[in-house]
């Protein structure tokens, strides 16, 4: 696990007390081969092992029939990075998108299904099937976002924190973070507050300044 993930799982599951090898301590990221041409579609990674995707609005929806929750703005967004993961060379069995509830899980495997040959090895998971794997790139959707900000099971941070210790080198999480400081949850407010700290970049997906990447 990178160092910078390591320091803030170790942060809030387990009291600082997991280390990362020496050899995750001396790894030059900047230089792995793995992802030569990584940077260029992902300056915000630059120096960082962690990248936040954000958005304006609400777009959860509920499905009628269950409490299950999807949210198809942040398939898009998840979209978009597969793309640009794609055009970066990097092996599309190394990445896996989790998802904190199954009705996203579903939706993300059918927007990836048709998303043609190149995507199909990408591994599309929920949280707790997931549990005891790790991926050299996670991206994780947070997936609830409404006025109310109302974040259902996700009050307990832990899930959260522990989808994102599924990662071995790039974690990219994708959610409405307003929603998730609205919720009160003081572990989201000093988790964002670290991240800032440390200087890791958010890309808001509502602006004109992002950029869609095709294949």
């Amino acid at each position: 696990m990178a160092e910078e993930i390591r320091s803030v799982v170790s942060t809030y599951i387990y009291q600082g007390r997991v280390a990362s090898s020496n050899e995750v301590h001396a790894r030059d990221y900047a230089n792995d081969p793995r992802y030569a041409t990584f940077f260029p579609n992902f300056p915000e990674l630059i120096g960082h092992n962690i990248a936040l995707y954000s958005y304006r609005g609400y777009s959860e929806a509920s499905d009628a029939e269950s409490s299950s929750k999807w949210n198809p703005k942040e398939i898009e967004i998840v979209e978009n990075l597969l793309r640009r993961l794609l055009a970066s060379n990097v092996d599309m069995h190394n990445v896996v998108v989790i998802a904190m509830y199954d009705l996203q899980v579903r939706g993300l495997k059918e927007t990836i299904t048709g998303m043609g040959e190149h995507f199909q090895n990408v591994t599309v998971a929920s949280v707790y099937s997931f549990q005891g794997k790790e991926s050299d790139v996670v991206i994780l959707s947070l997936v609830r976002s409404n006025q109310r900000h109302d974040i259902g099971f996700m009050r307990d941070a832990r899930r959260v924190i522990v989808a994102m210790s599924r990662t071995r080198d790039y974690l990219l999480i994708v959610g409405n973070f307003g929603s998730l400081h609205g919720s009160g949850v003081p572990t989201f407010t000093d988790l964002f507050n670290l991240l800032d700290h440390r200087g890791v970049h958010m890309t808001n997906f509502s602006n004109a300044h992002w950029r869609p990447c095709y294949f």
